[in-house]
């Protein structure tokens, strides 16, 4: 409810501003805008999941498929995705589906859109009994001290330790890998 109280406190001062300060009103409408279009993404995301239908492995990664076809053609990026038959067969429950893609859909979003990633490879693969999620990028320039980006990796641990899993992220110079893992139970 937190995000719904924010649009309506924005709006609720944006009306107030309207006659008298019209550009700080405007502001407001641009955040709200924002904020509106993040939780409409994110109540897609979560009612997609939860549809009886997308109830398995290979609509899942149909879905992880799509958005990184999406994002290629946005911002003009070559994304591979590799997945072996064993993952494809994994029966992961509603919660470890939802958040494995959110972790992906946040991964792409800081290498490809805020870190101009050209080329990036990833693997979705098993290895001892755990998910493993690997990321790579050679030209994507992660600026650590991005505001967007600190809150998007911040919001990946929160997500990864729901998971009980472990997540390492090392931007360099130029490039970036990541590595997420997470128990199969």
């Amino acid at each position: 409810t937190a995000p719904l109280n924010n649009i309506y406190m924005l709006s609720e001062m944006a009306r107030i501003k309207t006659d008298n300060n019209a550009p700080l009103s405007k502001e407001y409408i641009g955040q709200i805008h924002d904020k509106s279009r993040t939780m409409i993404t994110a109540m897609d995301d979560i009612l997609w999941s939860i549809k009886p239908e997308n109830d398995n492995m290979e609509k899942f990664f149909q879905r992880i498929r799509e958005l990184a076809d999406a994002l290629s053609s946005g911002f003009d990026a070559d994304i591979a995705v590799t997945i072996p038959a064993k993952v494809k067969s994994l029966n992961l429950d509603v919660k470890h589906r939802l958040l494995f893609f959110l972790l992906f859909k946040d991964a792409l979003q800081v290498v490809v859109a805020f870190g101009q990633g050209k080329k990036t490879d990833i693997d979705i693969d098993m290895m001892k009994g755990d998910l493993l999620f690997r990321l790579q990028d050679d030209t994507a320039q992660i600026n650590k001290g991005d505001e967007n980006i600190s809150k998007i990796m911040l919001t990946m641990q929160e997500r990864v330790d729901q998971l009980d899993g472990e997540l390492n992220i090392e931007p360099r110079n130029k490039g970036i890998t990541m590595v997420f893992r997470s128990p199969v139970k």
